[in-house]
């Protein structure tokens, strides 16, 4: 992938003062060449190509040529390159030959309990800076690529990760519901603004229901031991909590089935000159697990 960028420099130092087009037909031209065994020049259109929405097409027409010149390491690559980078993306058995179907399978094997674990990480970052709709997406898609790779995540953890992925969708899709705009005509109507222990005028909720959960499994590489966690939510006029992110990690397994819990929550709500009003809170959660 230096080719071009070095080819850009050239044009630069030549003082030329645009760059060339894309070729939009460089994907089809290659599929063309490959097809008339003309893998070399395949391989050159397809290192042109920078379109990463084609990146899985790409990257198996690339390793179909390499294949093809007898370099199956290198064919390797551009398959890790379909999974690290567009993990979703499926090879139509019709369209490849029976060996890079048996590779790409291999390399799923061995990279996709990776990748997802880096996907719920990068989702849950989401969930947590409260970019809702955001961490959905990222959910959904981590659910979905469990869900078709179900040999290569069979085991190390995953199936839990997959239990983990479904509470935080939900948490994250109710969230993106409720913070939605309302509109009236065509003005949209602003929610009330959410209080908190720095507005001193307001009187903070009284807690009638906190249940924290007691008995929950802890995940593969979570030990026993002392945890310590910061849990905010935000509590409605009507006393119930409207959403709620860890502040501070507890666990992954524990932080999902803490967070659930907190629909179950109810409060004596908030009042600013005796009206209800929303309020914002943390609570220290200490868990001791044996």
């Amino acid at each position: 992938m230096m080719f071009p960028a070095l080819l850009l420099a050239v044009h630069l130092a030549l003082g030329q003062a645009s760059v060339p087009p894309k070729d939009t037909n460089a994907l089809s031209r290659a599929r063309t060449l490959y097809e008339s065994a003309a893998y070399e020049e395949a391989l050159s259109l397809l290192i042109a190509i920078e379109d990463a929405t084609n990146i899985g097409e790409v990257e198996q027409y690339r390793a179909l040529c390499l294949l093809a010149l007898g370099r199956p390491a290198d064919a390797e690559r551009a398959l890790e390159e379909i999974v690290l980078r567009k993990p979703l993306f499926t090879m139509d058995v019709k369209d490849v030959s029976p060996r890079l179907v048996l590779m790409y399978r291999d390399v799923r094997l061995r990279l996709v309990p990776t990748v997802a674990r880096n996907l719920f990480a990068r989702a849950k970052a989401s969930f947590e800076a409260r970019r809702y709709p955001q961490a959905t997406a990222q959910f959904q898609e981590l659910i979905a690529l469990l869900a078709n790779d179900e040999p290569a995540t069979s085991g190390n953890g995953l199936p839990e990760l997959r239990q983990l992925a479904d509470g935080f969708l939900k948490l994250s899709s109710a969230e993106t519901t409720s913070v939605r705009p309302t509109t009236v005509g065509s003005a949209a109507v602003q929610p009330d603004p959410v209080y908190s222990l720095s507005d001193r005028t307001v009187i903070a909720p009284v807690e009638i229901v906190r249940h924290i959960p007691t008995r929950v499994s802890l995940g593969k590489n979570e030990g026993a031991g002392l945890y310590q966690g910061l849990i905010e939510v935000v509590i409605d006029a009507t006393g119930l909590v409207t959403s709620a992110r860890m502040v501070r990690s507890i666990t992954p397994t524990y932080d999902a089935s803490l967070l659930q819990a907190t629909r179950d929550w109810r409060f004596q709500p908030a009042t600013l000159n005796g009206a209800p009003v929303p309020y914002r809170r943390q609570f220290e959660i200490i868990v001791h697990s044996r």
